[in-house]
């Protein structure tokens, strides 16, 4: 799974933006929330403590403590900050000068190596358990989605210009799910019993741009 930078403004960063003291407290609160995730991809939501977190990112508890109080808020933060990175990839794809076309399929393509990774299927399946009994996950999780929809919604637009802004939506949903949904195949498949990359590209790609284009 990739590093990724976290958003200071929805912490609590105290110090003023770009001060030395402020880029050292945001570099320790992207190092906790990357560790954060660690913890939770080992352990389980069950396993997941402000202890071990802490322990995890070398930090006394009551550190920790002082940015996120309870593992519910760290929680969050891990989703949010985890999926954002994602969602920003998606998006200067989207926003580049290709195609709309070339441009879906580079989404797709860039999500089908995600979910081909072991520590990202671990991620997603979690928290999707987890949101699943809690709100505060499930709606870090439906606010973190919705961005990723959104951007294969405007895609399908282009492509499609006769459809309107729900049914754009809805078929962005079902693209999404077919994709995402390869995840708990994935995870329950042996490595060396995986499905050819490239024919499993070719077989979603056509399936998307036909959910896309139908008329």
């Amino acid at each position: 799974m990739k590093n990724f930078s976290i958003d200071a403004g929805a912490l609590a960063v105290e110090e003023a933006p770009g001060t030395l003291q402020h880029r050292k407290r945001v570099d320790k609160l992207q190092t906790i929330v990357e560790d954060a995730r660690r913890v939770l991809q080992r352990e389980g939501f069950g396993g997941f403590t402000l202890r071990k977190v802490a322990s995890e990112a070398e930090v006394p508890l009551g550190t920790l403590q002082h940015y996120f109080p309870t593992r519910e808020l760290l929680l969050r933060a891990v989703i949010v900050q985890t999926i954002r990175e994602y969602n920003e990839s998606y998006e200067r794809i989207e926003q580049s000068d290709a195609p709309a076309e070339k441009r879906l399929e580079a989404i797709i393509d860039q999500v089908l190596v995600e979910i081909r990774d072991r520590d990202t299927r671990v991620f997603f399946l979690e928290i999707a358990a987890v949101a699943c009994h809690h709100s505060f996950a499930n709606q870090a999780l439906e606010q973190s989605q919705r961005a990723y929809l959104n951007t294969l919604s405007r895609l399908i637009s282009e492509l499609n210009p006769s459809l309107n802004v729900r049914e754009c939506e809805l078929r962005s949903l079902l693209i999404a799910s077919q994709i995402e949904g390869l995840m708990m195949f994935f995870q329950s498949i042996a490595a060396d019993k995986m499905p050819d990359a490239e024919a499993l590209r070719r077989a979603v790609v056509m399936v998307a741009k036909s959910i896309s284009t139908a008329a």
